[in-house]
């Protein structure tokens, strides 16, 4: 049995994310948000398992994430200005 796409967001603070959610049901992936603390890098790590794609604001993502992570292929760095 095939499992689901996934895609999360790990660093929030934006009042909504239906965006982010139409353009994951777009591609036939779920979107997933961290609501752990801005600072748990290691609940971070444990929320991206499993995860294709990743979507940061700050979180740094360095080799020792990736290698908790395995599944993930895309690392977006996002945010507004």
């Amino acid at each position: 049995m095939a499992t689901a796409r996934r895609l999360v967001i790990i660093d929030t603070g934006y009042g909504g994310y239906q965006y982010e959610e139409a353009a994951a049901a777009r591609l036939g992936a779920a979107l997933d948000v961290f609501d752990g603390d801005r600072h748990d890098r290691a609940g971070k790590i444990a929320f991206a398992q499993g995860a294709e794609g990743v979507f940061v604001r700050w979180t740094e993502i360095d080799a020792a994430f990736l290698d908790g992570a395995p599944s993930v292929r895309a690392v977006v760095r996002y945010g507004v200005g």
